[in-house]
């Protein structure tokens, strides 16, 4: 195929990269309580930058940067998976430098549609050749953030098994403690913060009920 260059472009970026970066941020915060500030922040974040790829760039790297800040605090409260995280993390900043990239040198197009699954790193010669961007193949992010959605589903699911099981036969019910410390006994530990919003869901989805409140509350199968 023969090299095409297209320079500022942001449609193209938009159509070519940005827009599914956004919808995998969509799928990711969706796990989120609706209520969730995080959750709201980084979703209108993630619309405005899509606005500005249809009009001035020049916006989007600072909310890119705040993006980031945000995806790390969800990410340190357990709102995110370290693996989402991940993911996320290195696609803004390559969205990040790509964005730049319009500004000081042409795009070859070619890149754009190569075959393979992984991305080129972005590299410029100091001799004055193009900046080549490497954009990840349509559609590879999306599949395997779903992939990731799917086994964090199953994660949950599992957690949740496992949360029923221990309470079924506790006609008394059980504090939170003493749920953790149960999973803990048969290897299926997991921290106080996750339990406890694990909890919260499920008697938001009257899967559980909960008596007392604060330390006081224990929790109970619902029949």
């Amino acid at each position: 195929m023969t090299d095409i260059s297209l320079k500022d472009s942001p449609s193209f970026i938009s159509s070519g990269k940005t827009n599914k970066l956004i919808m995998a941020l969509y799928m990711v915060t969706d796990i989120m309580d609706k209520e969730e500030p995080l959750r709201n922040k980084l979703r209108t974040l993630g619309v405005e930058i899509i606005s500005d790829t249809h009009g001035t760039l020049g916006n989007a790297p600072g909310k890119i940067t705040e993006i980031l800040s945000f995806l790390d605090i969800a990410s340190a409260i357990n709102l995110i998976s370290e693996m989402n995280f991940t993911i996320l993390k290195k696609e803004f900043l390559e969205l990040e430098r790509s964005i730049k990239g319009m500004h000081r040198s042409p795009v070859v197009l070619s890149e754009l549609f190569a075959n393979s699954a992984d991305r080129e790193l972005l590299s410029a010669s100091s001799k004055g050749q193009k900046t080549r961007i490497g954009v990840q193949r349509g559609g590879t992010l999306l599949h395997a953030l779903q992939n990731i959605s799917d086994k964090s589903n199953e994660h949950k699911n599992q957690r949740r098994e496992n949360i029923k099981n221990i309470l079924k036969d506790k006609a008394g019910g059980m504090s939170i403690k003493d749920i953790e410390e149960a999973l803990k006994s048969k290897g299926q530990a997991i921290s106080e913060k996750t339990l406890q919003r694990e909890l919260i869901s499920m008697v938001k989805d009257n899967v559980l009920y909960r008596t007392g409140a604060k330390r006081w509350s224990r929790y109970f199968v619902k029949k």
